[in-house]
Protein backbone atom coordinates (compact mmCIF):
# COMPACT_ATOMS: atom_id res chain seq x y z
CA UNK A 1 0.00 0.00 0.00
CA UNK A 2 2.88 2.40 0.71
CA UNK A 3 4.02 2.21 -2.91
CA UNK A 4 0.68 3.64 -3.97
CA UNK A 5 1.47 6.91 -2.19
CA UNK A 6 5.26 7.10 -2.14
CA UNK A 7 7.21 6.95 -5.38
CA UNK A 8 10.72 6.74 -3.96
CA UNK A 9 11.69 3.27 -2.73
CA UNK A 10 13.87 4.93 -0.07
CA UNK A 11 10.79 6.54 1.45
CA UNK A 12 8.91 3.26 1.54
CA UNK A 13 11.94 1.54 3.08
CA UNK A 14 12.35 4.27 5.71
CA UNK A 15 8.72 3.94 6.76
CA UNK A 16 8.90 0.16 6.89
CA UNK A 17 12.14 0.24 8.92
CA UNK A 18 10.53 2.43 11.57
CA UNK A 19 9.32 0.57 14.63
CA UNK A 20 5.91 2.08 13.82
CA UNK A 21 6.14 1.00 10.18
CA UNK A 22 3.63 -1.87 10.32
CA UNK A 23 1.17 0.33 12.21
CA UNK A 24 1.60 3.18 9.73
CA UNK A 25 1.02 0.82 6.83
CA UNK A 26 -2.11 -0.56 8.50
CA UNK A 27 -3.33 3.01 9.11
CA UNK A 28 -2.75 3.96 5.47
CA UNK A 29 -4.68 0.90 4.33
CA UNK A 30 -7.58 1.77 6.64
CA UNK A 31 -7.66 5.39 5.45
CA UNK A 32 -7.58 4.26 1.82
CA UNK A 33 -10.45 1.85 2.38
CA UNK A 34 -12.44 4.66 4.00
CA UNK A 35 -11.96 6.86 0.94
CA UNK A 36 -9.48 9.41 2.28
CA UNK A 37 -7.70 11.41 -0.39
CA UNK A 38 -4.05 10.81 -1.22
CA UNK A 39 -3.26 14.35 -0.04
CA UNK A 40 -4.83 13.68 3.33
CA UNK A 41 -2.86 10.47 3.75
CA UNK A 42 0.39 12.07 2.61
CA UNK A 43 -0.04 14.79 5.24
CA UNK A 44 -0.41 12.30 8.06
CA UNK A 45 2.52 9.97 7.41
CA UNK A 46 5.33 12.47 8.14
CA UNK A 47 3.66 13.33 11.45
CA UNK A 48 3.44 9.65 12.34
CA UNK A 49 7.09 9.20 11.42
CA UNK A 50 8.03 12.14 13.66
CA UNK A 51 6.04 10.60 16.47
CA UNK A 52 7.91 7.34 15.95
CA UNK A 53 11.23 9.20 16.19
CA UNK A 54 10.01 11.10 19.25
CA UNK A 55 9.01 7.86 20.95
CA UNK A 56 12.18 6.04 19.94
CA UNK A 57 14.32 8.84 21.40
CA UNK A 58 12.53 8.21 24.69
CA UNK A 59 13.20 4.46 24.52
CA UNK A 60 9.58 3.65 23.79
CA UNK A 61 9.28 0.45 21.81
CA UNK A 62 5.61 -0.47 21.94
CA UNK A 63 2.36 1.16 20.97
CA UNK A 64 1.05 0.65 24.50
CA UNK A 65 3.95 2.70 25.90
CA UNK A 66 3.65 5.28 23.13
CA UNK A 67 -0.01 5.99 23.83
CA UNK A 68 0.96 7.70 27.07
CA UNK A 69 3.31 10.07 25.24
CA UNK A 70 0.95 11.40 22.58
CA UNK A 71 0.09 14.57 24.52
CA UNK A 72 3.78 15.37 25.07
CA UNK A 73 4.49 14.84 21.38
CA UNK A 74 1.59 17.04 20.30
CA UNK A 75 2.69 19.83 22.64
CA UNK A 76 6.25 19.66 21.33
CA UNK A 77 5.14 19.41 17.71
CA UNK A 78 2.78 22.37 18.01
CA UNK A 79 5.42 24.46 19.77
CA UNK A 80 7.92 23.73 16.99
CA UNK A 81 5.36 24.65 14.32
CA UNK A 82 4.45 27.82 16.20
CA UNK A 83 8.12 28.82 16.51
CA UNK A 84 8.65 28.12 12.82
CA UNK A 85 5.63 30.20 11.78
CA UNK A 86 6.69 33.08 14.05
CA UNK A 87 10.04 33.12 12.27
CA UNK A 88 8.29 33.28 8.91
CA UNK A 89 6.19 36.23 10.01
CA UNK A 90 9.00 38.32 11.42
CA UNK A 91 10.31 41.14 9.28
CA UNK A 92 14.08 41.18 8.77
CA UNK A 93 15.79 44.43 9.68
Amino acid sequence: MLERYFVKPETVDRIRMSWLGPHIEFYITALTEQGYSARSILRRVPILMRFGEFAHARHITSVAQAEGRVDAFVAEWLAARRDKSVGLLSVPE
